[in-house]
């Protein structure tokens, strides 16, 4: 009977690959550079030992860097898709190996199971929308390429050969690698295997002789010493967020559901007699190994980190392997379908279509929350190229802490140079404009940071032929006995009024009021209304103090934008000056 299913198996996988690769292209469609690929853009485009061998933060990522250099100098960064398609076919190859050793353990139905959980593994998200996590497929790939090379009697000189380059390729792609590796050697061990040990050796040797040598350019996450005492409560953590999302449910909010469901899982396989080989007990400890990592050196960041998407990756290719090392071929399709064919499907649907649904509605939602993101991140990149000539641009000040806090102007200048614009694809180039409030504060945000420094203050110059007109959302205007300003006159203690100034200088002069000593004089400026960009303390007092102060020019389809705020009941005079 087991035989029967293998040709339906195939058939229903392929299907599944092929409704994933649609939504993988779909989804596809609004993604661009992310985080941390500008680090690989920036500083790993030469032909050097560094763009290889140097750490990322603290991970071998010669691979995946390699796979960065080929596209961009084939693609540059006008194509996304190459990146893309690289990381989903990491993606296929994992899903395709597991189903294989998972069926080859625990027979072909069991084995669909597992390619099906994986393919739609939608709670993964991050390694499926950002190719930079190809770190972690290509460290799983090259673990589950070892295990099918090692796993089988007659053994030859090519299968020790692919082993010990998959294990190589393993180790150099993430921090997956090394417990890759090391999952290969307590196997192993276990089943005194001594070929299939020197190979997880040799990969372990060179893991380590790499990351003695460049241990100097290795980083710690702050606050990592210090959160040792979390470690046990956050590996828990860590665990039942993989089982949850195995599942299908979101990981963060049903951790401990998750765990708790796992300890279940086990105490029922202990109870029906169901003892663990030694590939279930060496994806345990890899699993376990996976979460005392992340708990020592990424604790730091909170307990929510240990149910990153990204690390759930590599967490559910561990479970289906204890899980398939677990049942072994104990179960007999013939004693759990009482023979009835239709009866195998209808347990499965039962099974993975909840799992994969679960899933898919994690991914979707996660990629339908990246699109806003990424096309901000384009505009504020478009933006940057708009004031590229405009004098006093900050060239090396962060862009934006929140989506691009690797990039400077000059970094991001000096790639586009060399690789072209990054555009969204099936979309063009991004514009510049604000497309949406949140859009116009990231703008806003961007255009302060990189041209607050070019607004200086005084001397006083002579008043503009117009003066400026405001549009006012408190209060009222008049026209001014002083030759280029508007009087804003507060309505119940308060005034805000937005313009675009005609001419480079802005003063502005609050009368003495009758209810405080000095009304406070707020300024937000920007390009996009709003503007909601508060500038800094220097200019903020020589506004308050009546000085001058004086905005950059701009390219011609750019204008500034300021908006008054004032509290009390003083006039203030709002001038231009040229």
């Amino acid at each position: 009977m087991e035989g029967n299913w293998r040709r339906p198996a195939a058939v229903i996988l392929a299907l599944g690959v092929i409704v994933m690769a649609f939504i993988l292209a779909w989804v596809g469609s609004w993604l661009t550079i992310w985080w941390d690929e500008w680090n690989f853009i920036f500083w790993r485009q030469t032909l050097s030992l560094d763009t290889f061998l140097v750490p990322h933060v603290d991970a071998f990522v010669a691979l995946p860097a390699a796979v960065y250099y080929v596209v961009l100098h084939a693609f540059g960064l006008t194509m996304y898709y190459p990146l893309l398609m690289a990381d989903w076919l990491a993606h296929f190859a994992c899903v395709g190996l597991l189903g294989y050793i998972v069926a080859r353990k625990s027979g072909v139905l069991i084995g669909l199971m597992a390619a099906l959980s994986l393919l739609f593994l939608g709670s993964a998200f991050e390694v499926l929308l950002q190719p930079f996590q190809m770190q972690y497929l290509f460290s799983a790939m090259g673990g589950l390429l070892a295990l099918l090379a090692l796993d089988r009697e007659a053994r030859t000189a090519p299968h020790y050969a692919v082993a010990t380059i998959a294990l190589l390729g393993a180790i150099a792609s993430s921090g997956v690698g090394p417990i890759m590796a090391g999952m290969v050697l307590v196997w192993a061990v276990l089943r005194r295997d001594r070929p299939a040990l020197y190979i997880a050796t040799i990969a372990l040797i060179a893991y380590g002789t790499w990351y003695v040598g460049w241990q100097a350019h290795l980083s710690r996450v702050a606050g990592w010493a210090e959160n040792l005492p979390n470690v046990p409560i956050e590996i828990l953590y860590g665990l039942g967020a993989a089982v949850s999302g195995v599942i299908g449910l979101p990981p963060a909010r049903f951790a401990w559901l998750g765990l708790a469901v796992g300890v279940a899982l086990v105490l029922i396989a202990l109870w029906r007699g169901l003892r663990p080989t030694p590939m279930a007990i060496a994806a345990v400890l890899a699993l376990a190994a996976e979460y005392t990592f992340q708990a020592v050196f990424r604790g730091a960041f909170g307990l929510d980190h240990g149910a990153r998407s990204a690390y759930l990756y590599p967490a559910a290719i561990f479970i289906w392997l204890a899980v398939a090392g677990i049942i072994g071929r104990r179960l007999d399709p013939r004693r759990w379908t009482g023979g009835r064919r239709l009866a195998v499907p209808a347990l499965i649907g039962m099974l993975v279509v909840p799992m994969a649904l679960g899933n898919m509605t994690q991914f979707v939602l996660a990629a339908n929350a990246m699109r806003p993101l990424r096309l901000t991140e384009l505009r504020e990149l478009a933006l940057m190229v708009k004031l590229r000539d405009v004098p006093g641009l900050a060239l090396d000040a962060p862009s934006d802490p929140d989506l691009l806090p690797q990039v400077t102007a000059r970094q991001y200048f000096a790639a586009i140079d060399r690789f072209g614009t990054p555009q969204i694809p099936n979309h063009g180039p991004a514009d510049y404009g604000g497309h949406n409030a949140s859009d116009n504060t990231a703008l806003n945000a961007l255009v302060l940071r990189l041209l607050g420094g070019a607004i200086t203050v005084g001397p006083d110059g002579a008043p503009a032929a117009a003066a400026p007109t405001l549009e006012v959302v408190s209060g009222t205007t008049a026209p001014d006995g002083r030759y280029g300003c508007t009087a804003l006159t507060p309505a119940s203690g308060a005034a805000q009024a937005t313009w675009s100034p005609s001419s480079a200088g802005v003063a502005i002069y609050a009368e003495q009021a009758t209810d405080v000593d000095a009304p406070p004089v707020q300024l937000f400026i920007g390009f996009f209304a709003p503007a909601d960009a508060p500038v800094d303390a220097t200019i903020l007092a020589a506004v308050q103090g009546g000085e001058t102060i004086w905005l950059p020019a701009l390219p011609e389809s750019l204008h500034w934008t300021l908006t008054l705020k004032v509290d009390g009941n003083a006039v203030v005079h709002v001038c231009s000056k040229q």
